[in-house]
């Protein structure tokens, strides 16, 4: 434990070990403070809960600390962070210090991060809603324009309470997550100095808008004795780009380095071949990690990387795109476009995401600002007599949709992967499988 929290734990003088105090040194504190499962220690140290008061507790609390009606008058205000993050009965441990008078405060995102479920039948049966999501979904919480009327202003003081003032990032990479998960009420407040230091790199097809979606044709693969998918194509593009940022901030005083950038990326065995990758170019500074590792983090630079590809075996994208990858995953798509400070930079397939309604806004977000580089998008069919037929010769004939695709474009900065390149590139990178496996296992 760090000193200068170690002076707030209880440490026995005997043992020399941590523990619990006892109660009456409990009662005496004015602030407690644990994790949501450690609290069923105050309820084995006596602390009075709700359900003492009906005989259901260890402990039948001290007449002290009861009023005149019975209720337990230790805990005035019982504050939960990150709530979003807590399995229900999770929550249910605190909860039963609330008496009557007790004010509970729940902080978090329930458009962010939920509970961490494994299980698909507890998923299923809805374990892997948070009590904050359920909460925000009844008549008293949900804003309007969620299909549910709040109780008038009358009937008592708010019960939602909004943080709408972002201090992070820059207006362009805010606006998207504005408009999609928050009712565009979010506000750009971040320090100038540090939001829009990217405005200027050479490598964003706009200047001043610091968002870069940039198209892989590629494909996804995993080894022989891993579930989890990597993108040997995708990886090789994120360390090139990371050496041009390095090159450009060196050319132009920034001031970046390999501590200003971070890589995100949904499948554990990409985190690794990227590490590796960026480690042999003298680049291991550069934080790489999946999108749990970095929910309430944040970084000058985030580059992403998706992984899944529209080469091989397409029809098996849906069963791939499990609730811990970046498609299917509205919550983990916005933790993933919201880490960044000053640049977004996407690397992934446009034709794998498209079918995904939230990559599908970020691709158009991309094209109508022009912040689009790399291969020919399905975007570019968009309107056209042709769009329904070929969505649907696509679905059986991937080649075919990108040969239209590359006709119907106008223009395009550079030209996809050669075979030759990819298969260097995965030989080079690991011995794999065929591309597409079926497999949801993100790790």
């Amino acid at each position: 434990m760090r000193p200068q929290l170690l002076k707030y734990a209880c440490v026995s003088p005997e043992t020399n070990q941590f523990g619990v105090p006892p109660l009456e040194q409990l009662l005496q504190q004015r602030l407690t403070l644990c994790t949501c499962a450690a609290t069923h220690m105050l309820l084995e140290s006596g602390v009075p809960c709700a359900s003492s008061l009906h005989g259901a507790g260890p402990h039948e609390p001290p007449a002290e600390l009861l009023d005149a009606d019975g209720a337990p008058l230790h805990y005035t205000h019982i504050i939960v962070d990150e709530a979003s993050q807590a399995l229900e009965p999770e929550m249910l441990l605190p909860l039963s210090f609330a008496g009557p008078r007790c004010d509970v405060l729940m902080c978090g995102d329930h458009r962010q991060l939920g509970p961490t479920v494994r299980s698909t039948y507890c998923r299923e049966h809805g374990l892997a809603t948070s009590m904050l999501e359920r909460l925000m979904k009844l008549p008293l919480y949900a804003p309007p324009g969620d299909g549910a009327s709040p109780p008038p202003p009358s009937s008592g003081p708010p019960c939602v309470t909004k943080l709408v003032r972002n201090y992070r990032s820059h207006a362009a990479l805010l606006s998207l997550p504005s408009r999609l998960y928050y009712g565009s009420e979010l506000q750009e407040c971040a320090d100038p100095a540090t939001s829009r230091v990217m405005e200027g790199w050479e490598g964003l097809r706009r200047r001043g808008f610091p968002l870069l979606f940039y198209g892989v044709s590629s494909a996804h693969t995993h080894e022989v004795d891993s579930p989890s998918f990597f993108n040997p194509v995708e990886a090789e593009k994120v360390a090139e780009l990371i050496e041009r940022l390095l090159a450009a901030s060196k050319a132009d005083g920034t001031g970046i380095t390999t501590n200003d950038v971070a890589v995100v990326t949904p499948y554990r065995k990409q985190v690794v071949k990227v590490r590796q990758l960026l480690r042999s170019l003298g680049l291991g500074a550069v934080r790489v990690g999946s999108v749990d590792d970095y929910q309430g983090q944040e970084e000058t630079i985030i580059i992403i990387s998706t992984v899944l590809a529209s080469y091989g075996d397409r029809s098996s994208l849906g069963r791939l795109a499990s609730p811990h990858s970046l498609m299917s995953s509205p919550q983990r798509f916005n933790v993933a476009i919201t880490r960044a400070r000053a640049l977004l930079v996407v690397v992934g397939d446009p034709n794998a995401l498209i079918d995904d309604p939230s990559w599908r806004e970020l691709l158009r977000y991309a094209v109508e600002n022009d912040s689009y580089r790399g291969c020919p998008h399905p975007l570019m069919m968009e309107g056209t007599e042709d769009e329904a037929r070929l969505r649907t010769r696509w679905r059986s004939s991937p080649t075919t949709w990108r040969t239209r695709c590359w006709a119907a474009a106008t223009r395009s900065p550079c030209s996809p992967p050669s075979r030759a390149r990819r298969r260097t590139t995965a030989r080079t990178m690991s011995r794999t499988t065929s591309p597409g496996a079926s497999c949801c296992d993100p790790r």
